[in-house]
């Protein structure tokens, strides 16, 4: 059976931009997985330097290997969904281009989600490592991802995630399908991962088996919405508002009860305004003046 025949238990995708100074390690990292039925796809976001050139190899050599090509530059959550839309597994993860994972990821996470329908997404714990592959820390959130009350795992991704790693994590395909998947908010991975969090548990792996290269980006907050759809300008969004609005219709699309989800909703108004109600109360006006969409 060809690999174009064979379905994969597991599809990685990898969205990438002027990557060429690390992708080599990011997907040698996945060549070297002890669990080897998988697909990885590259989604190059119109790179302009080395990065096509080095993926086109690694997809000569290696069957499993897909590589798109972006005519044009469509952003970071564009390119990181476009990365999911083109998977064929029933198991995904993405993984950025300057991080890598260890070769027991891979194996340990998929028997997990093979022997647990309870859980959404399993991850591992994360060793921080400096742009020059130093190593800095060690990290792991304290997440209540274990609960058994969706409510208290969405309220635990509020208060207690710091780093949002757990994006990385291996998912069930099933379940982003039923997602907004990647928004053009800056923090859209924050909401995603609490949409996760309604639809199953979160297992943490006890090992350091995800690594975070952490580079230095030019990009101020004002720059970040831009970078993460190239259809936008760089002035001024209500990006605080624009992230509470969004875990609030990440709530509305749950299949929590009526009752669970106006609970939900009145704990995340709470939590949003118990810290930043007149950073709210200025956004929503500039919202409701410019006709922002919500997404």
């Amino acid at each position: 059976m060809s690999s174009v025949d064979h379905i994969p238990a597991v599809s990685i995708g990898l969205p990438v931009y002027n990557g060429a100074r690390f992708i080599s390690k990011a997907i040698d990292s996945v060549l070297a997985q002890e669990f080897e039925d998988f697909e990885l796809i590259i989604v190059d976001n119109a790179s302009t330097d080395e990065t096509v050139e080095i993926c086109a190899g690694y997809a000569d050599r290696d069957q499993r290997i897909r590589l798109v090509q972006n005519e044009v530059n469509v952003g970071a959550a564009p390119n990181f969904n476009k990365a999911f839309h083109l998977a064929r597994a029933r198991y995904f993860k993405w993984l950025a281009h300057d991080d890598w994972i260890e070769p027991a990821y891979l194996g340990q996470c998929f028997e997990v989600l093979e022997s647990r329908p309870d859980v959404a997404l399993c991850h591992s714990r994360t060793r921080i490592f400096s742009e020059d592959g130093q190593f800095e820390q060690d990290y792991s959130d304290d997440l209540d991802g274990e609960n058994e009350h969706p409510r208290k795992r969405f309220m635990s991704v509020l208060n207690d995630m710091g780093r949002v790693f757990p994006v990385f994590g291996l998912m069930r395909t099933e379940n982003l399908h039923r997602s907004v998947l990647m928004g053009v908010n800056p923090r859209a991975d924050h909401v995603f991962v609490a949409e996760m969090a309604l639809m199953g548990k979160f297992c943490l792996l006890p090992e350091y088996l995800n690594a975070n290269r952490t580079t230095v980006s030019a990009r101020s907050v004002r720059d970040q919405r831009s970078w993460w759809d190239a259809a936008k300008d760089s002035n001024y969004k209500p990006t605080f508002t624009l992230m509470f609005l969004s875990h609030l219709t990440a709530i509305r699309r749950s299949r929590l009860s009526r009752l669970n989800k106006m609970i939900l909703t009145a704990q995340t108004c709470r939590f949003f305004f118990s810290f930043r109600r007149y950073v709210v109360w200025r956004e929503m006006r500039y919202i409701v003046a410019s006709r922002i969409p919500l997404r």
